[in-house]
Parts: C-alpha cells; structure tokens; sequence
C-alpha cells in the first residue's frame, strides 16, 4: 500500500512558543484611630505570546530505517516532491488595576476596584475597556443592640457585590480580513497554480464581551459558631458577547462576521448549611 496512513512519506513539524509575563503591583496598609482600616493597591501586568510554526514533508524515502529529509528521493516523474508550509501568531494584553478596601470597627466593610486593560486582539480604536467593581458589607452582629442574642447567634453579616469583568477569547486577527496562500486543486498548464482567497467579512466594531455579577447574600452563625447558613442571589448579564453576527445572504458565499451580538442573563439562588464540631 502506498496511499493514506501508508504512505511512503516523512513529515516533521517544529513549534516554537514564545511567552512572557510580568506582573508588577505595591500594597499599603494602616489602620487609623484604631478603627479605621484601610488598604490600597495597585499595579501592572503584561502578558505576551509568539507562536512560530514549521512543518515539512517528503515523499518516496530512499531509506525504510533511517528518518531524514535528506533522504527524499524521486517519484514516477522523476523528480523530488517536498511540501513546506508555516504559520505564526502573535497576541499581547496589558492591564492596569486596582483596588481600595476600608473597614470601621470591623462593621462596616466597603471595597472599591478596577481594571483598565487593553488587548492586540481588537483594533486600535476599540482595544481597551475599564472594568470596575464594589462590594459592601455590614456586621450586623457587632453592633451593640445584637449583644443580647450574641452567645447563641454569633455573626450576621449582610453584603452586596456589583462587578464587571471583560473577555476577549476571540482569534488573534478576527478583525482584519486575511488573504489565504495555498495550491489550486486541478492542474493549469501542466501545473497546480498558486491561488489566493481572501476571508470572510469582518465587523471593524470588535471589542470586549462584559460579564456583569450582581450579588446579594447573608451569612450566619448560631451555636459557638457551629452551625452555619448562607443564602446567595445572583444576576449575571453578559452584555456584547463575541458570536456569529448578521446572516449573510447564501449568494454571497462567506460565513457571518463574528460580532459583538448577543445578550445573556441568568439569576440564581443558593442556600448553603454546614455544621463544624470537634469530639474527643
């Protein structure tokens, strides 16, 4: 046999992974008049990735022990068949971020963050997107009208969460339309020429899908802090998702653009119950 997996044929591939990463941040804190407590950080991050890709084949080895390119020896037409192809990508993120947390008297808990980040997988005009976040909290228990229920109810906390986070999981270059190098499949004048093909259409509007948390929950403790129940609810939107967009007309031959097009909501609730003890 000498057609398909039996072919007589030797194909090496070599990939070569480039990937760098630096984070860079500072954190301060103090507490002051010994009730306030305060927190801040902030930082940089920067991450990129080069992805270089060599692949060739040769047909009709001289040799059925030894694996070398060298080897390649003629065909029925007498001449050396060799097929080379390659292919690289190149992607880069840069972020800045930060984040404040304050707390009075351990009662009342407030944070405050944000993420500014920019990524080479969209165009210029519409690379970057600022992705804040807040959270707030009351210790209900540490006040003093609790004190009287305090040696069986031991903590109740009431707390709300708003935040937004960006995804930009999409192709390196989905927003430029790509001219594709390959052969043509019949012959023309005796040889397969060397065609060109020009991709899809793209949207030129390409940005950040959103993911935006909203989250109200209770925490509590009875009995030494043994028993526990917590009770969530959530509402997540995800806003801009990056999916096939308009349908194009079947006359026009090319797939839909991919598109900033759809929206998604999903709530939840949770109710969690746990119980902690230690016995001798």
């Amino acid at each position: 046999l000498n057609t398909g997996m039996f072919e007589n044929k030797l194909t090496e591939t070599s990939n070569t992974h480039q990937y760098m990463q630096t984070n860079v941040f500072a954190t301060y804190e103090d507490t002051y008049a010994e009730k306030h407590h305060l927190k801040a950080m902030a930082g940089f991050s920067w991450e990129t990735k080069y992805l270089k890709d060599v692949r060739a084949i040769g047909y009709n080895l001289l040799s059925d022990t030894l694996n070398d390119l060298n080897l390649v020896g003629q065909g029925e037409d007498g001449e050396r068949r060799m097929e080379v192809s390659g292919g690289q990508n190149e992607y880069a993120i840069a972020g800045f971020f930060g984040r404040i947390n304050y707390d009075y008297a351990g009662k009342y808990l407030v944070e405050v963050s944000g993420r500014y980040d920019g990524t080479s997988r969209f165009a210029g005009s519409h690379r970057w997107g600022f992705f804040p976040s807040v959270s707030a909290g009351w210790r209900i228990s540490e006040e003093k009208f609790f004190s009287p229920v305090k040696d069986w109810f031991n903590n109740l906390k009431v707390r709300y969460s708003f935040g937004q986070l960006g995804n930009q999981q999409v192709g390196y270059y989905d927003y430029v339309r790509t001219i594709g190098i390959g052969t043509q499949s019949y012959l023309f004048g005796g040889t397969k020429p060397a065609v060109a093909t020009i991709s899809a259409p793209v949207a030129s509007d390409l940005s950040w899908e959103v993911a935006q948390h909203q989250n109200l929950g209770v925490d509590m403790a009875f009995l030494g802090n043994r028993l526990g129940v917590t009770g969530e609810f959530y509402i997540r939107d995800t806003k801009d998702m990056l999916t096939a967009g308009i349908a194009l007309p079947s006359v026009y031959g090319a797939s839909s653009p991919k598109m900033n097009s759809a929206d998604l909501r999903t709530k939840g609730y949770e109710l969690t119950i746990s119980w902690k003890d230690m016995f001798m």
